[in-house]
């Protein structure tokens, strides 16, 4: 009885970040429809908001989070910028640098869904990336443990598996 009451916790706290999630993106699309709405009416003005827009999200791309953040906090377009995704990206980018794909396969487990419905290798190239940095620390039986857990049910052919088990056997040739 406390396992199933502990899932039904756990699929209803989910469920509350689903709905939470949709909620907001609910909002967004709004505020965004009702930028649009205003073209007709003053097209100068929206001209302006979305020029600033483009400039801000334009400095997100290019790395100048703070001033971009600044623009749209001024300006108060926060509503109509994906100001959050820019930081998720750049927060992903630097982990990523770092050579830790804790953070990124975290967000793959939580867009799992929409990255199997593009058909998106990012999980398997993340997964492969783990499994090269098992064997570069000389750490070749958790490399093997990792391929049997996270690789072979991600696989995307036989083929492309056997050559990256092959890299067990070429770095321990080249001792």
């Amino acid at each position: 009885m406390e396992g199933v009451k502990s899932k039904l916790q756990k699929l209803r706290s989910q469920l509350n970040d689903i709905h939470k999630s949709e909620t907001d993106e609910c909002t967004l699309l709004s505020h965004r429809l009702d930028h649009l709405s205003k073209i007709k009416s003053n097209q100068h003005s929206w001209q302006y908001i979305r020029f600033h827009r483009q400039l801000t999200d334009f400095l997100f791309q290019q790395g100048f989070q703070k001033s971009g953040a600044l623009l749209a906090e001024n300006l108060e377009i926060e509503k109509l910028i994906n100001s959050k995704l820019y930081l998720q990206i750049i927060e992903l980018e630097e982990s990523l640098i770092a050579k830790d794909t804790q953070k990124s396969l975290n967000w793959c487990n939580q867009n799992k869904t929409k990255l199997q419905k593009i058909k998106s290798r990012f999980e398997w190239d993340l997964r492969i990336q783990d499994f090269v940095e098992l064997i570069k620390a000389e750490k070749r039986i958790e490399a093997v443990q990792y391929a049997r857990k996270y690789l072979t049910p991600l696989s995307p052919s036989d083929e492309e598996l056997g050559q990256v088990m092959a890299l067990l056997g070429n770095n321990s040739s080249d001792e």
